[in-house]
């Protein structure tokens, strides 16, 4: 017992100092790719942005800690004969290492269960909003969240827009159609604000295709009481990461009432689940690697291990969801697939693992 609580204790602390090292190290690489942009803003609103992005940063790299903060915590302590120390006492590395690094993969599942369901809902829309309005930051260079331009069905027509702010989208095109579907009018519009009974466009332009060379009319609001769900917007650009599960839920049903791609909703949503299991099975990788140190063996080596199961895990991880998004398979599959993959992998190295073979 007193092994198991030194080991969690080292490892926490390792883990904790990659994680904290790791998110102020891209928050200076950011800011020096992007220093012309961020100039354009104030003080206050350069940290209002970073401690909005926090979350999201915070998610991404926590694999990351969970993975090189045990290897490189085991790794400092079979460099002073500590785990060899152990060895010689006849305690078994897999039952010494496999209750703390667990309890620590329990720890970082459930961090980024609150991360993904709780804090990036509350945050990502309002750095999104923040970055574009202040800084002028576009395009996914800038924030995953933001995807290319997709059109939207409606009852009337088709519609696209530039962004999402506020639950409204913003620099919108919408061509009408008529009962043969075909094109009749082309609207160009400031802003869309969804209604419970319709939608307006606001701020724009309106010209008749039928006859051609109509003249543009100019409009303060164009009311239509037709539905467009609120899950529409957001699918419309594609943010399945500002959801919760209740909203990914919605999304996913009135998508598919609507005829829309729900496949990235359906996957945020399996992913809710996948994730934390694949951190649990990601510890489990980690335990082969550290009971196989020796003495003597650089903090490099231990970095190149680190390197490889993670993008392990990033390979598998984007592999799957691919799949699943290329071929329309299951979502189900594509996000407890790579965790079952990996309970596999790591149940196959820990048999490997010989437990009368010296640390030191």
């Amino acid at each position: 017992m007193i092994l198991r609580r030194y080991i969690l204790r080292r490892a926490c602390a390792t883990s904790l100092f990659v994680w904290i090292a790791g998110i102020l190290f891209f928050v200076v690489v950011d800011l020096m790719g992007t220093a012309q942009q961020i100039a354009r803003g104030s003080l206050t609103e350069v940290v209002r942005l970073y401690l909005l992005r926090c979350p999201e940063i915070a998610a991404t790299l926590l694999p990351v800690a969970l993975v090189l903060g045990p290897l490189l915590a085991l790794g400092s302590l079979s460099k002073h004969y500590e785990l060899a120390a152990m060895k010689y006492t006849g305690a078994s590395m897999q039952r010494v290492l496999l209750p703390p690094l667990l309890g620590l993969a329990l720890v970082a599942a459930g961090v980024l269960a609150t991360l993904s369901e709780w804090a990036l809902p509350r945050t990502a829309p309002r750095a999104v909003e923040l970055q574009d309005q202040v800084f002028a930051l576009r395009g996914p260079r800038f924030w995953a969240f933001y995807q290319p331009r997709r059109w939207l069905r409606t009852p009337s027509g088709f519609l696209h827009a530039s962004s999402l702010h506020g639950g409204n989208l913003h620099d919108v095109t919408y061509v009408r159609h008529n009962a043969a579907f075909l094109p009749v009018q082309l609207i160009r519009a400031a802003e869309l604000q969804a209604r419970p009974d319709g939608y307006s466009l606001i701020a724009g332009t309106s010209r008749a295709l039928d006859p051609v060379g109509a003249p543009l009319v100019a409009f303060d609001a164009l009311a239509f009481p037709e539905p467009l769900a609120a899950g529409s917007l957001a699918q419309h650009l594609g943010f399945p990461e500002v959801f919760d599960v209740r909203g990914l839920l919605t999304a996913v049903r009135e998508g598919s009432i609507q005829g829309g791609n729900v496949v990235p909703f359906q996957l945020a949503l399996w992913r809710r689940l996948g994730d934390p299991l694949l951190l649990l099975a990601l510890a489990l990788l980690v335990i082969p690697f550290a009971a196989w140190a020796k003495r003597g063996q650089p903090t490099e080596r231990r970095l190149i291990e680190g390197a490889l199961i993670l993008g392990y895990y990033f390979a598998v991880r984007g592999g799957f969801g691919t799949l699943a998004a290329a071929s329309a398979s299951s979502c189900a599959l594509a996000a407890l697939g790579p965790p079952a993959v990996t309970l596999g992998l790591a149940a196959l190295l820990l048999l490997r693992v010989e437990v009368e073979h010296p640390v030191g």
